[in-house]
């Protein structure tokens, strides 16, 4: 299993577009199948601008994840105590 940072795309009506945009933690499996995520975005701790810039850029560089119907879910089908949820990816 392996994960990187990406950035998910909500509907939201506090927004003037009535979408939101945050960063998660998303997991793969050995396949490279999108498994689970994290429920809540995730705020980055470094020790230099440099470090947090380029983990930011790496999740600006990957497409957007919606939250859909099929994320919306996940919620049913949580797998890590709240932690994440399962990505349902068959």
């Amino acid at each position: 299993m392996y994960w990187n940072y990406r950035i998910v795309q909500k509907s939201d009506s506090d927004f003037e577009n009535n979408v939101s945009y945050s960063i998660h933690e998303i997991y793969y499996d050995e396949n490279g199948n999108m498994e689970s995520m994290t429920e809540q975005s995730v705020s980055f701790h470094t020790g230099s601008v440099k470090d947090l810039a380029k983990m930011m850029l790496e999740a600006l560089e990957k497409p957007v994840v919606v939250w859909d119907e099929k994320l919306k879910n996940l919620l049913k089908q949580q797998k890590f105590k709240g932690i994440l949820y399962e990505y349902e990816t068959r």
